[in-house]
């Protein structure tokens, strides 16, 4: 072999497969990566919810024990009659005595863990995958 000829030509063509199996590795590398991160995201998306909810359940039981909710629940129950025949007067009594922040405290984390799991539900954002 010529030297003049071995510098001429410096362009030496890749396998064909090279090209195929590198892009490969690339998008599968990619797809390690997303995982990882929708993982974390799920991860936080389950825990700090339910933390929430650990932290404000006594708060919740024991605001509908004050609130008086069982003691309507019983006089809905025990006579119906009097309470339909009252109905404006003791369902504006009922809603005054609702504790609303609590319920909406852990209505917020129940709702942000059920749109976490249809995330995990979804085939596209699934972070492990189905194949």
């Amino acid at each position: 072999m010529d030297i003049q000829e071995l510098f001429t030509n410096t362009t030496p063509e890749p396998p064909p497969s090279l090209l195929g199996s590198t892009l490969q590795r690339i998008r599968a590398e990619h797809a390690r990566n997303t995982s990882r991160k929708r993982a974390f995201v799920t991860l936080g998306g389950i825990i700090v919810p339910l933390l929430v909810l650990g932290l404000n359940g006594n708060d919740l039981i024991k605001d509908i024990g004050e609130s008086g909710m069982l003691a309507f629940a019983s006089l809905i129950i025990s006579n119906p009659r009097e309470v339909l025949s009252m109905s404006n007067d003791f369902f504006l009594t009922l809603a005054e005595s609702l504790p609303i922040t609590s319920i909406l405290i852990t209505l917020v984390p129940t709702l942000a863990i059920l749109w976490t799991i249809k995330l995990l539900s979804n085939r596209d954002l699934h972070p492990y995958g189905y194949s």
